[in-house]
């Protein structure tokens, strides 16, 4: 896994650290838990605390440095695939994970904004290509086989343009129907 540095003309960064460091961190803090748990004195219940904070804390700088170079959207869904197991993990345990769940809010609006730079081109192309012409439906059986194409459904909707459908040899002009086909003012005859 690697991501591109737009910032240098180095290699790639890796991703192979957070990737491998996750399951890792969490081996060794429920093995460290489980040693503090079930010995006497080995370790000690501040020690373990200080050791998860300073992990923590380098985890959210590698993690942060690491996602800050993802463009790919699918990169940034095993990351916070794998920081919602080690939070998960670790705090059934009993250890603070507020800070990776404050990490993954993060990378949410990073997801969000590398899926927007992805499909903008698209999108702009369909928008572009497309007329918004509206679509003539003469019954109510025709508005229902187009509507089931699509995975969007509103109640409040349906009934607005199904509406129109009640005039008689009428076929409503797609959205432009809003309730006002049968005084003549959205339908064609």
């Amino acid at each position: 896994f690697s991501c591109l540095n737009p910032h240098s003309l180095s290699p790639p960064v890796s991703l192979s650290l957070p990737l491998t460091l996750s399951p890792r961190l969490s081996r060794f803090f429920v093995v460290e838990d489980h040693i503090l748990h079930t010995t006497q004195g080995l370790v000690n219940r501040a020690y373990v605390e200080e050791l998860w904070e300073l992990a923590l804390s380098k985890t959210i700088a590698a993690l942060r440095t690491h996602s800050s170079y993802c463009t790919d959207p699918d990169l940034v869904l095993d990351l916070k695939n794998l920081i919602v197991l080690l939070a998960d993990t670790l705090q059934g345990y009993g250890f603070p994970v507020s800070q990776l769940f404050d990490m993954m809010f993060e990378m949410r609006e990073q997801y969000g904004e590398i899926l927007l730079k992805k499909w903008n081109l698209t999108f702009r192309q369909v928008l572009d290509q497309d007329n918004f012409s509206p679509i003539p439906v003469a019954t109510e059986e025709e508005y229902r086989q187009f509507t089931s194409q699509f995975p969007f459904q509103d109640p409040e909707l349906d009934k607005v343009l199904t509406r129109g459908l009640a005039c008689k040899g009428l076929a409503c002009k797609g959205l432009a129907c809003k309730g006002l086909a049968c005084k003549g003012l959205a339908c064609r005859g």
